[in-house]
């Protein structure tokens, strides 16, 4: 599988996965004056929006052009989506493409801090990515997540071997 950077015709496929998600996972446990608003921060337009922003995403393609799986980050540091389709879950995908984040982002100029507002149903995953609860469960304007941070020690990472994926050039 190949990992690469979302261009702005991806935009479309990245929003119908993260919303078919949302709507099986996330919607359930928010409040439904929420529903409406979480969709739209979702949607093509808005995936287009986060691009021209400087948004990094990443996506794998599957066959036939179906996206198995997405991840953008905002203002380098903030997990803003990490999605896996369903049928492609619990294959270590999410990992990897957290893994090809991590090597795009961290330079120099890097702290090593991630932070992400996690889902209820995701929490196992983004621990086991190394993220660590920096409250308990978070109820803010109908919406529930879990704030979670991650610090990574740049002078380990740098000398530690790489297991993850090249980026394929666009």
């Amino acid at each position: 599988m190949d990992i690469r950077k979302a261009i702005p015709e991806d935009a479309s496929r990245i929003s119908e996965l993260l919303q078919s998600l949302a709507k099986k996972f996330i919607l359930p446990t928010c409040e439904p004056q929420v529903h409406a608003h979480l969709l739209a921060s979702m949607s093509e337009q808005a995936i287009q929006q986060n691009l021209q922003d400087g948004f990094l995403y990443l996506v794998i393609d599957g066959p036939d052009q179906q996206l198995i799986a997405t991840a953008g980050l905002r203002d380098r540091s903030h997990l803003y989506h990490l999605f896996v389709h369903e049928n492609f879950g619990k294959q270590g995908i999410a990992r990897q493409l957290w893994q090809a984040i991590l090597h795009e982002t961290l330079t120099s100029e890097h702290n090593g801090e991630f932070t992400v507002n996690s889902a209820l149903h995701a929490e196992g995953l983004y621990r086991k990515l190394g993220f660590a609860r920096t409250e308990g469960i978070r109820h803010r304007h109908g919406m529930v997540d879990i704030p979670m941070k991650l610090t990574i020690d740049l002078r380990q990472w740098r000398t530690e071997p790489s297991d993850t994926h090249q980026l394929t050039s666009i």
